[in-house]
């Protein structure tokens, strides 16, 4: 009964049906009628009425000479598309071939000369030799190219929920090679196509070629997807992105993971590929021209981090140069350490490392950044006062055989010294200075 709208669709001469049920003693009516046609397009409008309850289904329909393609909208006002039921055929000879659920098209197609199987549960497509199975895969072409010019009037009719036409993995068939073969040929070509045109509803609020945007796609849950989504949005751009309300179906229109390269072009944009883009930015100064608005460049990193700890990718944690340091340069976490939020080391102690060839702004993760839960190496103001202390300290003999301070052999010896004695109070020990003749 779910598939009669269809059909009275697909029928054309039949406008009105009765289902009579003698054991509830009910009637249904389905009432079919055309609601607007140009050339070899038309919109149809099916009136429902079971008992008191009555609604009405909306269709688009394009015919081509053996073919014709149809698919469901909200109303002709909104004009809304909705993505085929995973309970309706897709194949049609006017009436369903039921089985055919998962021969999955952008549209619903039927085919009015189709050589189905004994069955009608499908269509008789791999075999070479079969006179049915070459006309059938002829059909099917005629198909493909009637969805180009479908697409075309559906967009001049500024139909929304546009990923449904990028709905175009695979059929769910038992291929040969050949027969696949033929088939990812359409089914590329098709891709290609969709690249150019105007079909991703997005983020902004406007509606961009598909080669110019890409899918963001993490995550086994919809709930992972959809915080994945969040965390790139800053990054990418909401002009980039299919709009928040249709991520999901955009994803699920890319289909399945080994079928992406078939698109041609970087549609899908997932982890890897983020975290490469990310670590290409370099540092926090060149972060701060993408990430704009309300966000700061570390609020949104910080966001980024808690993300990869959550779902457990320690990898894209530690290896690349995503982490900023003190000074603002990203690096890879495992080259780090962190500052002991206990035991701060004070910028001046910092300029006085830095003098002495210590460049541990380089190597301490920027105060702002927060990694909870993660094992990493801490330097506090006892290790910075050691590690001055460790420089004053060392000495080597002269040529008479007399040892004498390293430390004062450096050309800026007293710029150093001059900066310990501002800060004396603030490190942990400086018991040299005497023995150095100040």
């Amino acid at each position: 009964i779910h598939t009669l709208p269809l059909t009275l669709v697909n029928l054309g001469k039949i406008k009105r049906v009765e289902v009579i049920n003698s054991l509830k003693d009910s009637k249904d009516e389905y009432t079919i009628s055309e609601e607007g046609k140009r050339d070899k397009f038309c919109y149809y409008k099916v009136h429902i009425r079971k008992g008191q309850d009555e609604q009405a289904k909306f269709f688009a329909k394009m015919t081509s000479v053996n073919t014709a393609l149809s698919v469901e909208l909200d109303s002709l006002e909104t004009k809304e598309l909705i993505s085929v039921s995973k309970k309706t055929p897709y194949l049609f000879r006017d009436f369903p071939l039921i089985g055919s659920e998962k021969f999955f098209f952008p549209f619903i197609l039927n085919g009015f000369k189709f050589n189905p199987k004994d069955d009608r549960d499908g269509l008789l497509l791999h075999s070479m030799e079969s006179v049915e199975a070459l006309e059938n895969r002829q059909f099917i072409e005629e198909a493909f190219e009637l969805a180009k010019d479908f697409i075309k009037v559906l967009i001049e009719e500024k139909v929304k929920n546009r990923y449904v036409f990028a709905n175009s993995r695979l059929p769910g068939e038992s291929w040969e090679n050949f027969s696949k073969d033929w088939y990812v040929g359409l089914q590329t070509e098709y891709r290609q196509y969709l690249l150019d045109l105007p079909i991703v509803e997005t983020e902004e609020s406007e509606i961009a070629n598909l080669k110019n945007c890409v899918v963001p796609n993490f995550g086994a849950s919809d709930e992972t997807k959809k915080d994945f989504y969040s965390i790139v949005i800053p990054f990418l751009g909401q002009h980039m992105v299919p709009a928040r309300s249709i991520i999901l179906s955009w994803i699920n229109a890319l289909g399945p993971s080994d079928e992406l390269e078939l698109w041609g072009h970087p549609v899908n944009y997932n982890l890897d590929r983020f975290i490469d883009d990310l670590e290409t930015i370099g540092g926090i100064k060149d972060l701060d021209q993408i990430i704009k608005g309300d966000t700061s460049s570390i609020s949104w990193l910080n966001k980024v981090y808690q993300f990869l700890i959550k779902e457990n990718q320690i990898e894209h944690l530690q290896k690349p140069d995503i982490i900023p340091t003190m000074n603002g340069d990203f690096k890879a976490l495992k080259e780090l350490h962190e500052e002991d939020e206990n035991s701060v080391i004070p910028d001046e102690i910092l300029d006085t490392l830095d003098l002495l060839g210590f460049k541990w702004r380089d190597e301490i993760i920027h105060r702002e950044i927060k990694l909870p839960g993660q094992n990493i190496e801490k330097r506090d103001l006892v290790k910075a006062s050691h590690t001055i202390n460790e420089v004053l300290k060392k000495e080597s003999k002269n040529k008479y055989g007399v040892y004498e301070s390293d430390f004062m052999k450096k050309e800026n010896a007293f710029q150093i010294l001059v900066s310990l004695l501002c800060n004396v109070e603030t490190l942990d020990s400086i018991d040299n200075l005497q023995t150095l003749g100040y």
